[in-house]
């Protein structure tokens, strides 16, 4: 009889980024990834954190256009419980 090994659960990964074709760029690189499943694109890290938490990764962009400081943002993305890349 052959032992079955319970899969890991893929990691969750979430985009903040304000151009549309980076963010369809990283969820194609996402999409390919047998261990990773593309969660949500939001344009703001405000966005993202109103939201319940659906990410294990967030690729963040450090420059938005909304004004906020990028270490601002990392902290965010890290007091919701994601990991920031």
């Amino acid at each position: 009889m052959t032992e079955v090994q319970p899969t890991a659960m893929p990691t969750r990964v979430a985009i903040v980024d304000d151009h549309e074709l980076v963010a369809m760029a990283v969820r194609a690189i996402v999409d390919d990834a047998p261990d990773l499943v593309f969660a949500r694109h939001e344009t703001t890290m405000d966005a993202l954190v109103r939201r319940r938490r659906d990410a294990d990764l967030v690729v963040l962009d450090l420059s938005l256009p909304d004004g906020t400081a990028p270490d601002a943002n990392v902290r965010a993305a890290t007091a919701w419980g994601g990991r920031p890349f």
